[in-house]
């Protein structure tokens, strides 16, 4: 008797989930080959008639898109398992675990606690802030924060906001020297004006046109000092009606360019990006750790902890290329994804993640051993010589080799 394919894989996720059971009491895939004809639609019928994730328990709910079937505690461990992980900044979707089709709240609901629906909700709302406590008195701060009102008038009150940052920059010009510098900046940010006068922006165009204006802006700033100004316009461009996943990437493009915010329970400044004291003074957040180290340690053993903990946090913190935050990685591949935007780079060298960086080898460390190796075993490379066998893809020491294992499958 030939098994078809569907039960063999699904019986291989059976192991994966009952890898706690003694191997006795799993069902065995191999009984089945050794059925009688006569017995084949019952046993069939009984594997049908269980769920899809233990194949113990009979069915108690069946999905109304893909029909796929499970009994109701596996059904709930899976969705509480997802809810509980889903606490970042992005929506998370309730996939089927069999073939990963979104499934509607509506329907997934039904079959969970209340209190897990409650904390999806909580989890998952669509304009979410990004928030950090206070390192001195643990207040929680959001320095941007969602207001659902509409306002027709919105983008005309930024184009009014930017003429009068231009009008103050120019009334407060000392020298001559420096109304030449605003002349051209004032040039290019008129523009801007009458965008936003026009509504002439879209969803799709916001982000860049959010990024240019500010570059301007604080090009502005450094000639005459606007930047209270300058930070009013950007978090006035966060209240204009964007989708949510517009809204989150303008969110931390802001939180990039004023990284600064002041508690409003100590009045401490504070730096958004790595939750250290403000470090304004043109210096890294890397630097500016390496620099508290320096101090600590000179003021002498009482700090030894504070010293450790700065010193791991350097050691085991990247700034995601995408939101601009420090995050935390301390085991693990190279991939990772930011629970903050979502974004996935690759941990060594902070780039998108592609095929070029594998989950432990990095493109970078690559070319350092070939740059080591033999150079005569380079030459030769590079001549053309054993193309065959650098160009095959190889799977790394300790990693199933996926294409071999997807050839095979689809042989049988």
């Amino acid at each position: 008797m030939v098994i078809p394919r569907d039960i063999r894989f699904l019986y291989i996720i059976n192991v994966f989930f009952t890898s706690n059971k003694e191997p006795q009491q799993r069902p065995s895939l191999f009984d089945l080959a050794h059925m009688n004809d006569e017995d084949d639609e019952d046993d069939l019928n009984r594997y049908l008639e269980r769920c899809s994730i233990c194949f113990d328990s009979k069915l108690d709910l069946c999905l109304e898109y893909c029909r796929d079937q499970f009994c109701l505690e596996c059904f709930q461990r899976y969705v509480t398992d997802v809810v509980q992980s889903s606490w970042g900044l992005s929506v998370t979707k309730i996939r089927c675990p069999v073939c990963r089709v979104y499934i509607h709240q509506a329907e997934w609901s039904k079959y969970v606690p209340a209190a897990i629906t409650e904390l999806y909700n909580k989890f998952n709302q669509p304009f979410r802030s990004f928030s950090r406590c206070c390192s001195h008195c643990e207040t929680e701060m959001a320095p941007c924060d969602f207001k659902r009102t509409y306002d027709k008038n919105q983008s005309k009150a930024i184009a009014a906001m930017i003429h009068d940052f231009l009008a103050t920059a120019n009334s407060q010009c000392t020298s001559d020297e420096q109304r030449l510098k605003l002349i051209e900046c004032n040039v290019q940010q008129h523009y801007y004006v009458r965008l936003f006068e026009k509504m002439d922006w879209r969803n799709s165009t916001i982000l860049d046109i959010h990024r240019q204006l500010l570059e301007k802006l604080l090009q502005t700033c450094q000639i005459v000092d606007q930047t209270a100004k300058a930070k009013d316009i950007s978090l006035k461009i966060l209240q204009l009606e964007l989708r949510p996943d517009t809204w989150k990437k303008l969110q931390f493009d802001h939180i990039s360019m004023f990284p600064d915010m002041r508690c409003p329970t100590c009045c401490k400044e504070m730096c958004l990006q790595c939750g250290e004291d403000s470090h304004s003074n043109a210096t890294t957040c890397q630097e500016n750790m390496e620099r508290l180290i320096q101090q600590k340690r000179e003021a002498g053993p009482n700090y030894a902890d504070d010293v450790e903990t700065l010193r791991w946090k350097m050691e085991n913190s990247r700034k995601c290329p995408s939101c601009s935050i420090m995050i935390n990685r301390d085991e693990g591949c190279n991939k990772v994804d930011c629970t903050l935007c979502g974004f996935s780079f690759c941990w060594e060298c902070r780039s998108i993640w592609s095929e070029s960086c594998s989950y432990f080898v990095c493109v970078k460390d690559r070319n350092k051993q070939a740059s080591k190796s033999d150079p005569v075993e380079n030459l030769s490379i590079s001549q053309g010589e054993g193309l065959s066998t650098s160009s095959t893809p190889r799977a790394e020491l300790g990693v199933p080799d996926i294409q071999t294992i997807h050839a095979r499958t689809n042989q049988s």
